[in-house]
């Protein structure tokens, strides 16, 4: 009985879901149906990001990556021991290149924390390289990114066009 109650005080204290350790693949030349697998992966770093969790790693494949507003738009977290990473397969081989039409790379939804980018090539945004303007953002490291060309346009603003807007 001793044993019994001590062996459910200890699960009680273990996490409730074991973290995930996916790997994701992103290729411009795949397919948001596909499974995000080596072999068939998604075409966008947005349809990772919808798929990734705690633990997960988004490769993405050399190409440009682009879109008509923010690229990537974050509302997963990873966890503490679980963090979610995007990072390019070779380093400055995956470009976000916003086209001067997009606004933003990465932008940090609310609470959004212990996420990690690295290795990618951010360029020709209308706003920022990374927003994490939406409260809360936590635990990011953002990692051997080369960021520029950002904000080349005219605005009557005050709060200026940055590579990372904190």
């Amino acid at each position: 009985m001793i044993l019994k109650c001590c062996l459910s005080l200890i699960a009680s204290l273990m996490p409730l879901t074991a973290v995930a350790q996916h790997a994701f693949y992103v290729d411009p030349r795949g397919s948001d149906s596909n499974p995000g697998t080596r072999q068939a992966p998604f075409r966008t770093l947005q349809r990772a990001a919808d798929a990734a969790g705690a633990g997960d790693t988004v490769i993405a494949k050399a190409g440009i990556y682009t879109a008509s507003e923010r690229i990537v738009s974050l509302s997963r977290s990873g966890t503490p021991a679980g963090w979610i990473t995007f990072r390019s397969e070779r380093k400055g081989g995956a470009i976000l290149d916003g086209q001067g039409r997009a606004t933003e790379g990465w932008y940090f939804g609310p609470g959004v924390s212990f996420v990690r980018v690295e290795g990618f090539e951010i360029r020709n945004l209308r706003q920022h390289g990374f927003d994490t303007y939406g409260g809360g953002v936590h635990d990011l490291v953002i990692a051997h990114n080369h960021v520029h060309g950002i904000g080349r346009y005219c605005t009557d603003t005050s709060n200026g066009r940055t590579g990372a807007s904190l």
